[in-house]
């Protein structure tokens, strides 16, 4: 990576959080060494790019993000943690809080999943145009890279033309070309910024406004798939599961490499209680990606609800493996324990729930039935007041 001129303010605050946060990585090592074989390596962590208030195209922000993403990732040289599994990992590290994450968060992440750099930046409107300001950071050597760019008038093909100029000038490698369809995922404009409004919409809670402008999407392109994933979603959390089936068993026949149309078929297969369907779709998306930690879990699940313990716990352990701050996997080992009255391993397992998701799981054991008996055991009941 080549090293910018940057305020040196900057590298001294960067080098002041690195020892500020040096105990927290020295803990996370002892996970790291565990991990390490088990999970997908990771180069650059991409954090989910800021759009300043008043942008007239808020959207743009997490299509750049993900751009980014997928951009190192077809280097072949670097890997990039995808979007999604990324913000579902940022989400457990701030226990569910809808709060931005700090710098020294964001570089205890990087040294969880084991990267040398992260980059972050954020996109605004000025009087002039628009202006990206983003960093790819090594905050172990001190290197930092200037990414940023300005335009006059918004275009998401030129901000891309730019950003991908930038990234590849930081780490010092050729990439694809922008407009390159195998990483945007479609060759129609319209269908990719209606897609991304609709995400944007949707992460934003406005539902109903992001199904439809998926539908606009999805109709200009049908074998974009991202829309169509998107659509199945919402479907899911309407609870019209049929609709899902359909929309997601549509999506893999598109696309029958990408594991997301396999899981979240076995996922709403779970919930229609089709078990074996669900087991089959699920073991399909692990065959394709077996390093996402979710799809161990949501197998797990399944394990557990037809009372097939011991495959269930062998496969949580398989997600921990990979990830341990799946606090909500601990847990779950935990209480298949305690089913089975084996008191020690019940408590081990809740101790390490806690220990990752703090006073929410606290919570949930002292409302669960399933850990009713252990009410008087002494290692329980200490778990429970270590808030």
């Amino acid at each position: 990576m080549k090293k910018c001129n940057i305020h040196k303010d900057v590298v001294t605050n960067i080098v002041h959080v690195c020892k500020v946060t040096s105990l927290l990585y020295f803990v996370l090592s002892v996970f790291l060494a565990s991990t390490a074989t088990a999970r997908a390596r990771v180069d650059i962590v991409v954090f989910d790019y800021v759009s300043e208030a008043g942008l007239d195209q808020p959207w743009a922000a997490l299509a750049l993000t993900d751009y980014s993403i997928k951009l190192i990732n077809r280097t072949g040289s670097y890997r990039a943690m995808p979007r999604e599994q990324l913000r579902r990992l940022a989400n457990r590290w701030n226990r569910g809080k809808k709060v931005s994450l700090s710098f020294e968060t964001k570089d205890a992440l990087r040294q969880f999943l084991g990267a040398s750099a992260l980059i972050e930046g954020r996109l605004e409107q000025t009087r002039t145009g628009f202006s990206f300001i983003g960093t790819l950071i090594n905050p172990d050597t001190g290197i930092i890279d200037d990414i940023s760019f300005n335009i006059k008038k918004f275009s998401i093909a030129e901000a891309q033309t730019l950003l991908a100029r930038n990234i590849s000038a930081a780490i010092d490698v050729k990439l694809p070309e922008p407009d390159d369809v195998s990483i945007v995922g479609t060759d129609n404009n319209e269908a990719y910024v209606k897609y991304w409004k609709a995400l944007y919409a949707y992460e934003n809670n406005e539902t109903q406004k992001a199904l439809i402008l998926a539908r606009e999407s999805e109709s200009s392109d049908e074998n974009y798939i991202e829309p169509s994933i998107l659509i199945g979603r919402i479907y899911l959390e309407k609870t019209e599961l049929s609709k899902a089936e359909a929309k997601f068993k549509s999506v893999a026949e598109t696309a029958p490499s990408d594991p997301r149309a396999y899981f979240w078929s076995g996922f709403t297969d779970f919930l229609s209680r089709k078990y074996g369907a669900a087991e089959h779709q699920l073991k399909k998306a692990i065959d394709i990606d077996s390093g996402n930690p979710e799809y161990y879990h949501q197998l797990g699940l399944l394990y557990s609800k037809t009372f097939e313990y011991s495959k269930a716990v062998d496969i949580f352990l398989t997600a921990v493996d990979i990830d341990p701050s799946l606090a909500e996997t601990w847990y779950e080992i935990a209480a298949i324990y305690s089913r089975m009255k084996k008191g020690t391993e019940a408590v081990e397992y809740a101790g390490k729930a806690v220990e990752w998701g703090g006073r929410p799981m606290i919570v949930r054991l002292k409302n669960d039935s399933d850990f009713g008996w252990l009410s008087d055991n002494p290692k329980f009941l200490w778990i429970l007041k270590s808030e």
